[in-house]
């Protein structure tokens, strides 16, 4: 696998698997691969379905963004670390730090794609 993660994903050769509504699972957490943040406006009122999401945050003047991966707090709580409260709109500015953010009444912490793969591959050596 490329990221080096254990994870378990959807056999795409397998149609029911394809139809699941999480992309991957790791240490237990469904999450999600997005190729942007629209999910949020989708999913407005209704909470976040999965406990993680993989995506990227564009930056307006450079048109590209950093990976990221936003997670629910317990998930967060599994992998540990200071968060520094923040908004969307500034996580470009606390990067590589992790930002806590909310979106509607969901709380989120916001750590870039490498710092995470590092985070889940330290606590599944332990």
């Amino acid at each position: 696998m490329a990221s080096g993660v254990p994870h378990q994903a959807h056999d795409l050769r397998d149609r029911q698997a394809r139809l699941a509504p999480f992309d991957l699972v790791v240490m237990g957490f469904r999450g999600d691969i997005r190729t942007s943040t629209y999910f949020f406006a989708v999913e407005r009122g209704r909470g976040l379905p999965h406990d993680f999401y993989i995506t990227r945050l564009w930056h307006s003047r450079t048109h590209r963004g950093p990976g990221v991966v936003m997670l629910k707090p317990d998930f967060w709580a599994a992998l540990d670390g200071e968060t520094r409260p923040s908004r969307l709109e500034e996580v470009l500015d606390v990067l590589p730090g992790v930002a806590e953010i909310r979106v509607d009444t969901q709380e989120l912490m916001v750590v870039e794609y490498q710092g995470w793969k590092e985070r889940v591959k330290m606590r599944q050596e332990r």
